[in-house]
């Protein structure tokens, strides 16, 4: 098993440098069970699940398991408004305010 802390993620240099950095740390890993650690993440900014959720797609694609782990509630709750966290097991939930725009994974050859 690979294990990843995620800290503090925001929209700027800072927030995209660590997720080039998760990016490098499981470049090599194929065939792995991985576990990213969100106990340590107290802000996510939303907006950057898109560039989070490219990380853990070029990941996926050699055949590694992501488990998401350790989400505070309020940060659960906006990733499963935002439904990043249903591919990964979690519930989504509703979006009673409309304050949330969803994620969503496009393939190359998705037309829409």
């Amino acid at each position: 098993m690979v294990k990843s802390s995620i800290g503090q993620i925001n929209s700027n240099f800072n927030g995209y440098e660590r997720l080039a950095e998760l990016s490098s740390q499981l470049a090599a890993c194929e065939f792995e069970e991985i576990e990213l650690d969100f106990s340590r993440c107290a802000w996510f900014d939303a907006n950057m699940s898109a560039a989070l959720g490219a990380v853990l797609a070029h990941v996926s694609d050699r055949f590694n398991d992501i488990k998401i782990t350790g989400l505070q509630p309020d940060l659960e709750k906006i990733l499963a408004k935002n439904r990043f966290l249903v591919g990964y097991g979690y519930t989504p939930r509703s979006d009673t305010y409309g304050s949330t725009l969803p994620y969503r994974r496009l393939q190359p050859d998705d037309e829409r």
